[in-house]
């Protein structure tokens, strides 16, 4: 049971906890006092009043800064605390004399919403106002003068919060003054005055110093440009002419650059901020030195791992497909079988594992790039991240589900040596299965038996989508987008939706271990993506393995009906990244 401090604060921890604060340079150094005094005493209420300086003071910053909420939870959710604990800091504030103290507890009462919040807030704000104008470092000072004009603001008193924009100017003038950049002390000062005294008439040279001072980096440029456009919101003119200075910022920074993964990430930065200002000739700009790399001036480093499966296991699994009376049987057997990226249950497991075992590489976000060396994607969301982990691990799979579909479909057709007429029949028997569609795949394993990969993967791949929106049809899901006029917004034309969205609205009805299959393999950006890469022509050798798994995928979709009930469809790894493939 937690033991609760008495309401309130003895005269000898008063005096104490003045003395140090007195002489504190920052809220840690309060709390580590109090904590020694508490291990030499045991006194609970020393150990609640440190409490107080133990939360994380965050600093206003850009539009947000209204919303924001002043504390971290630990170690406490100030909501949630003890009424006796409240109580000890209210008897605290009112008797102490150092600013830290005052500054810290009012603030803590205001969020807290104690007694008359007004009052808390103003003595919060003086005592900010004078921690900032005080001898603690320049980073916690700006931090008091943010805090002392948000609190003024909060409880309407403007003209206290003005009390602090001498003070702001004062200090981001020192922060400049000194030979070691603080951009973190200066650049949070002068947005404070951008937002709340926007007019006032030291903040342009302020501003230009800054901008002289950091020029050379881009992301410092690009933030001090930013709180100069808060200055001139007014003016659109200048407006654009400040966002089109980002934008060379970062140009300029990439060309700095000889051929490599930093020119190219930066200019990728400078084409994106180009395009959402508005600037297209230098996104065009942007974009060209991009294009200009190629793979090797990326000089990436290539890393292979090799895993031994005995050839007679693999050996035996071709042989008790291949052996079956018939090759219609064959080809049911492989495409009704396990599907090349594995068991999804399993493969899920395994990335548990392994987020367990590498945390921190987690957090480490993978760029996907082309064969032209062009970044392609980035998972952003926790279904994009999901779907990246699960499809490492399937392109595994991948790699020997492949080899094992290759040796089945050579040894089937070599046995059965069929017809083109006779693979045509086999493969349309099911209803969604048109004429033309057998025809085709019929083609490509005549293409795959005669080593023609590519013929056979160019035939295929095409007659995958017919029989993905074939199948849909059947359930009356199918939906065709209409055109859509100019008066309407951008123009577009009548389409059915594309294969990674065909994909996502069949995947109720699909094992979900093959929807992974087809998913990762055609159309994932974190996969092959081999539809996309095919078909836009990324592609130069068309090798054995795809081809297998190209027409693995059509005999699936062929052959094997869907599940009668479909699966509740919960959002799950695919169905985010679907918009990402470049249908």
């Amino acid at each position: 049971m937690v033991e609760l401090p008495g309401p309130d604060a003895s005269d000898e921890l008063i005096n104490y906890v003045d003395e140090i604060g007195q002489s504190a340079e920052s809220w840690h150094g309060i709390s580590a006092a109090l904590l020694k005094r508490e291990q030499a005493t045991g006194e609970i209420q020393t150990g609640w009043l440190m409490t107080a300086f133990e939360y994380h003071l965050r600093h206003p910053e850009g539009e947000a800064r209204t919303q924001l909420d002043a504390f971290t939870d630990y170690p406490n959710p100030i909501p949630s605390l003890p009424e006796e604990v409240v109580a000890l800091w209210a008897s605290t504030a009112d008797r102490v004399h150092a600013a830290a103290l005052r500054a810290r507890l009012h603030h803590l009462l205001f969020e807290r919403g104690h007694g008359n919040k007004g009052t808390h807030g103003r003595e919060a704000a003086k005592a900010y106002l004078e921690l900032g104008s005080g001898n603690w470092g320049r980073l916690e000072r700006a931090h008091c003068l943010q805090w002392a004009v948000n609190l003024s603001k909060r409880i309407g008193d403007r003209s206290e919060a003005a009390n602090a924009y001498p003070a702001l100017v004062e200090l981001a003038s020192e922060s400049l003054d000194q030979e070691k950049k603080e951009p973190g002390v200066a650049l949070d000062a002068l947005e404070t005055l951008a937002f709340e005294d926007t007019t006032n008439p030291e903040l342009p040279q302020l501003l230009e110093r800054a901008r002289a001072e950091y020029g050379d980096n881009p992301y410092l440029a690009s933030k001090t440009i930013q709180i100069q456009e808060q200055v001139f919101k007014s003016d659109p003119t200048k407006r654009d002419e400040l966002r089109r200075e980002i934008v060379e910022a970062f140009c300029n920074y990439a060309e700095k650059f000889p051929p490599g993964a930093m020119r190219m990430a930066f200019f990728e930065d400078s084409a994106k901020l180009a395009n959402q200002y508005g600037v297209p000739d230098l996104a065009d700009k942007a974009i060209s030195a991009m294009q200009a790399m190629s793979i090797g001036d990326l000089h990436l480093q290539t890393f292979t791992a090799t895993a031994s499966i005995p050839a007679q296991a693999v050996d035996t699994h071709v042989a008790k497909l291949v052996e079956q009376s018939s090759l219609d049987a064959v080809l049911h057997s492989l495409a009704s079988g396990e599907a090349p990226t594995g068991n999804i249950d399993r493969n899920m497991a395994s990335t548990e594992m392994i987020a367990k075992q590498t945390p921190f590489a987690a957090l480490i976000p993978t760029k996907h790039i082309g064969v032209d060396a062009l970044p392609r994607y980035t998972a952003t969301s926790d279904a994009e991240r999901l779907d990246e982990q699960l499809a490492r691990i399937e392109i595994v799979g991948l790699s020997m589900g492949g080899e094992v579909a290759a040796r089945v479909l050579e040894a089937a057709l070599a046995r059965f040596s069929p017809s083109e007429e006779e693979l045509t029949s086999l493969l349309q028997v099911q209803p969604h299965v048109s004429a033309s569609i057998a025809r085709s795949l019929a083609r490509a394993l005549l293409d795959f038996q005669s080593e023609s990969y590519e013929e056979a993967t160019t035939v295929a791949m095409p007659k995958i989508e017919s029989l993905v929106r074939e199948l849909l049809r059947e359930q009356g899901v199918l939906r065709f987008r209409p055109e859509r006029e100019q008066r309407q917004g951008p123009s577009t034309r009548g389409q059915f939706p594309q294969l990674g969205a065909l994909l996502g609205q069949i995947k109720p009805w699909l094992d979900q271990s093959w929807y992974r299959f087809l998913w990762t393999f055609l159309v994932s950006p974190f996969g092959p993506n081999y539809r996309n890469e095919l078909l836009h022509g990324f592609t130069e050798d068309v090798t054995r393995i795809p081809a297998a798994l190209t027409i693995l995928a059509g005999l699936r979709l062929a052959l094997v009906p869907l599940n009668s009930d479909p699966e509740t469809d919960e959002s799950g790894p695919g169905e985010v990244a679907a918009s990402a493939s470049p249908d």
